[in-house]
C-alpha cells in the first residue's frame, strides 16, 4: 500500500495556477507531482481510480481538493490526496507512506525526512536529507543536453501522471470507478 499526499496552503485567488484555463487549479497543477510519485513507488501502470472531491473554496470553480484510490497492474492499491486547504502540521506539503512486507516508512518535510520501521523490530531508522530535487533535475537535464543523452523521465511518464489526475477528476464527476487510460 502506498499513500501520497500533496497538501498546500490556499493559493491566492488571482494566482495564474488557479485560473481554470492557465493552470487548472491546485489539483491539476500539483497533483501530477503526487501521481508521478505514486506511480514511481508502485513500479507499474495504474489501471483504475475512484475519487471523491470538489471545489471547496476557490472562487474560480476548479476542483481544489480530492482523495483518490488507484489500482495498479500489480494489484497494489495507492492513495493520492491533493488539495490547497493547508499544509498539515509535522508532515509538510508532501508526505509519502509505504507499507510492505519489509516494514513501513513515512517520508515528510518536502521529502527530506524518512522514518523506516522494519517489520518485527522495535527500532526506527531515521534518515535526513536536503531538498535538492530541483538542482538534481537541472543537473541531469543539463548533462543530457551537453552529452545528447536520454534522461530517465520520458514524455510517457508525464502523460501518465496527467492521465491519472484526469481520470480522478472524471471519477469525481461520474461518481464511478474510471479507467486511467480510456
Amino acid at each position: 500500500m502506498v499513500s501520497i499526499q500533496v497538501l498546500d496552503d490556499p493559493w491566492p485567488e488571482n494566482f495564474w495556477a488557479n485560473d481554470p484555463v492557465l493552470g487548472g487549479g491546485n489539483v491539476i497543477s500539483q497533483g501530477v507531482h503526487g501521481s508521478d510519485l505514486l506511480r514511481y513507488f508502485v513500479g507499474c501502470e495504474p489501471e483504475h481510480v475512484f475519487a471523491s472531491g470538489a471545489n471547496y473554496h476557490q472562487k474560480t470553480g476548479v476542483i481544489d481538493n480530492f482523495a483518490a484510490t488507484f489500482l495498479f497492474e500489480n494489484g497494489i492499491a495507492g492513495n493520492l490526496v491533493v488539495g490547497d486547504t493547508g499544509q498539515p502540521p509535522l508532515l509538510g506539503k508532501f508526505c509519502v507512506q509505504i507499507f510492505g512486507a519489509e516494514g513501513s516508512l513515512i517520508l515528510t518535510e518536502r521529502l527530506t525526512h524518512l522514518e523506516f520501521h522494519p517489520r518485527n523490530s522495535a527500532t526506527m531508522r531515521t534518515f535526513d536529507g536536503s531538498e535538492d530535487g530541483f538542482m538534481e533535475e537541472n543537473r541531469v537535464f543539463s548533462k543530457a543536453i551537453e552529452d545528447k543523452s536520454p534522461v530517465q523521465a520520458t514524455t510517457w511518464d508525464g502523460y501518465v501522471a496527467q492521465a491519472m489526475i484526469d481520470a480522478a477528476i472524471r471519477s469525481i464527476k461520474t461518481k464511478q470507478v474510471e479507467k486511467v487510460f480510456e
